[in-house]
């Protein structure tokens, strides 16, 4: 997978995020994970660190790209100090030093599991699958389906195959997917 914080807020990222909260603005933060983070456990990370050093704790979105593929949002927290710098604190899978988060003022961590809000950036029967795919799967363990959830995992084994082969045949010189009318080397590749 070639997932990563999005190079540049493309149209299709802004209409994911209007559609999660037409209120706010989507923004770069800095990540500095703590020593003492656990990986994919942000909210009681961001609890800690407030509890520790003031500050406060800022729900929302952190906006993950598979470039030509799809965008997510991941439900995410992150930690606002006491002199108002936003600093994700949690270590990521994805090795980015950076990234793109859009803040929520309506949803809060309640310790139940929030799925994550996807958009496919091609008209790919396949990439829509996937998508849809990833949600049944989501589903499926919140209701601890194991029968479905075997199948589902394997349909996702192989549209996920697919994927990886299809972002292998995109060309770095070929128009930009985000419509910037750009090569993609020049816009959403160059990272």
């Amino acid at each position: 997978m070639n997932t990563t914080t999005p190079a540049t807020i493309s149209k299709q990222i802004r209409a994911l995020c209007q559609k999660i909260d037409p209120e706010y603005k989507p923004f770069y933060i800095e990540v500095k994970p703590d020593k003492n983070s656990i990986p994919h456990e942000c909210f009681e990370n961001v609890n800690l660190r407030v509890q520790k050093q003031g500050g406060s704790i800022q729900h929302g979105w952190v906006i993950w790209e598979w470039p030509t593929t799809y965008i997510e949002a991941e439900f995410h927290a992150i930690w606002v100090s006491p002199s108002g710098e936003f600093v994700d604190i949690t270590p990521n899978d994805y090795g980015v030093n950076k990234i793109l988060f859009l803040p929520d003022r309506d949803k809060t961590f309640t310790g139940q599991r929030v799925d994550n809000v996807r958009i496919s950036l091609r008209n790919d029967p396949n990439i829509i699958e996937f998508l849809k795919t990833t949600e049944q799967v989501f589903s499926a363990v919140e209701k601890n389906d194991i029968k479905a959830l075997r199948t589902l995992l394997s349909r996702k084994k192989e549209l996920l195959d697919y994927l990886n082969g299809l972002s292998s045949k995109f060309g770095r010189n070929d128009p930009c997917f985000c419509g910037s009318g750009l090569k993609y080397k020049k816009c959403c590749g160059a990272l």
